[in-house]
């Protein structure tokens, strides 16, 4: 699929069949690179849209709403959702291009999804304050976060291995400062 999105064919009926090979139940068995390639290219393709944008976001989805959308969930959230799960459990095994791969990612996919059960003024509310926010998904920017600036347990891993590219905030789309200014604290905190 990277292959396709870098040469800008997208298919939306191709993509979604080839994002439907990825099974969420074995995450750990897909390498770092296939997933974030996998989120690059989804988001790429201006046709393809996360049908459930608030599955990651306890903020305006409770528990048991994302639960139940995970379960009707389509091909694309669960691309999303096992490369931000992946890249939550196992933080070491991504090089610091997949990382900044799938936060872009994250960032990057905008419009309005199908998620039909989260509805009324919480969805007005959420278009006003985020218009195009990409898939808010607060606790993977927390965790990777944590993973690179550390935690009370650690240190982190830091940022010298990231490209000046991967570091500059102004290589991620507008959309992403709503979780990224909560990463970029997180970051300044644990860097002191």
């Amino acid at each position: 699929m990277w292959s396709f999105a870098t040469l800008e064919f997208f298919h939306a009926d191709v993509y979604r069949g080839i994002a439907s090979r990825l099974d969420f139940q074995h995450g750990r068995d897909y390498k770092p690179q296939e997933l974030s390639n996998t989120v690059w290219a989804l988001a790429n393709n201006p046709d393809l849209t996360p049908q459930f944008q608030d599955i990651f976001d306890v903020t305006f989805a409770p528990a048991s709403v994302r639960k139940e959308m995970m379960a009707r969930a389509d091909p694309v959230t669960i691309c999303f959702a096992t490369a931000g799960n992946e890249l939550m459990r196992r933080p070491y095994d991504f090089k610091p291009q997949e990382i900044k791969d799938v936060l872009w990612s994250f960032s990057k996919v905008s419009g309005v999804g199908d998620d039909k059960m989260v509805q009324g003024y919480i969805k007005d509310l959420q278009l006003c304050l985020f218009p195009q926010a990409g898939l808010r998904h607060p606790l993977l920017f927390r965790s990777v976060a944590e993973h690179l600036a550390g935690s009370n347990k650690d240190h982190g891993r830091s940022l010298d291995d990231f490209s000046p590219q991967g570091k500059d905030a102004a290589s991620l789309p507008d959309a992403a400062f709503a979780d990224l200014d909560c990463f970029l604290h997180l970051l300044s905190v644990g860097l002191r």
